[in-house]
């Protein structure tokens, strides 16, 4: 068994709960060749993957089976680094919330980064409330719910927005 601690300047613990050890991550480990980060910002456990948000590095995706990093090419180019938090959907589509850059939803089966939302008037299927996310929610309904700075935004499965400001 194993516990996930993010830490704010120490990176990642992967506690074993067995052994009472402690395996760190910094800014001074290597994942397929891109650097850590000490700051972690969100981390959102799947069954298959870990998926971690750091505030200065972007996203990593950890295999639960190997220990090993997934979609490290993939993920490395996303153009916001500076996430505020992860979620992943029944359809497994990983959605990536950033301080001020909107929100990406990364294809696991495709590795492809398929949308980009943000907060500037537009396109009325990728606009929404604000570019700083701070949390998701599926419902019943399989519509994603996103809280941000200045309100919330419900994205349907057939993509329609509506977005609830604050006032």
């Amino acid at each position: 068994d194993i516990t996930y601690i993010g830490t704010d300047g120490d990176g990642l613990c992967m506690y074993n709960n067995k052994t009472r050890q402690c395996q760190q991550y910094t800014s001074e480990t290597l994942f397929d060749g891109y650097s850590f980060d000490d700051v972690i910002t969100s981390l959102f456990l799947d069954g298959e993957f870990l998926w971690i948000g750091t505030y200065n590095k972007g996203v990593f995706a950890l295999s639960t089976k190997t220990g090993k990093a997934s979609f490290a090419k993939q993920l490395s180019g996303m153009p916001e680094k500076n996430i505020s938090t992860i979620f992943v959907d029944s359809q497994q589509n990983v959605w990536i919330g950033t301080y001020e850059g909107g929100v990406f939803v990364f294809n696991k089966k495709s590795k492809l980064f398929e949308r980009h939302y943000t907060g500037y008037e537009g396109d009325q299927y990728q606009t929404i409330s604000c570019n700083g996310s701070t949390c998701f929610y599926e419902d019943s309904e399989n519509s994603i719910w996103i809280g941000s700075y200045y309100g919330i935004t419900k994205i349907r499965r057939n993509r329609e927005i509506t977005i609830y400001r604050y006032d």
